[in-house]
């Protein structure tokens, strides 16, 4: 029935659930978004289980991480003034800017 269903839950308490099922998640935003993206987004259901373990092994070792590719690309966009977004994706930026990120 639906009125069974749990409520969706907030990105918030996504991301506490992945911190207290894998500790490791607590210490590497990688292993964060690993966890995250196998648990809630359906990366195990794309992947076989081999694919999933090479997958996690290359991204949690060897792949750069990922807020440390977003800070280079706002220092080339925003400090730079180079290669900027599309005027959407810029507008978009402005708008949350000026009031904050959203809520989930």
């Amino acid at each position: 029935m639906l009125g069974d269903l749990p409520a969706p839950m907030a990105l918030r308490e996504r991301v506490q659930e992945i911190l207290r099922q894998h500790p490791e998640a607590r210490n590497d935003d990688r292993e964060l978004a690993y966890w995250y993206w196998v648990t809630f987004q359906g990366l195990s259901e794309l992947l076989t289980a081999d694919a999933l373990e090479d997958f996690h092994t290359w991204f949690a070792k060897r792949a750069e991480q990922p807020e440390t590719l977003a800070r280079r690309r706002r220092e080339i966009q925003n400090d730079a003034g180079k290669l900027k977004p599309s005027a959407p994706i810029e507008k978009y930026r402005r708008a949350r800017a000026k009031f904050g990120p959203p809520r989930r």
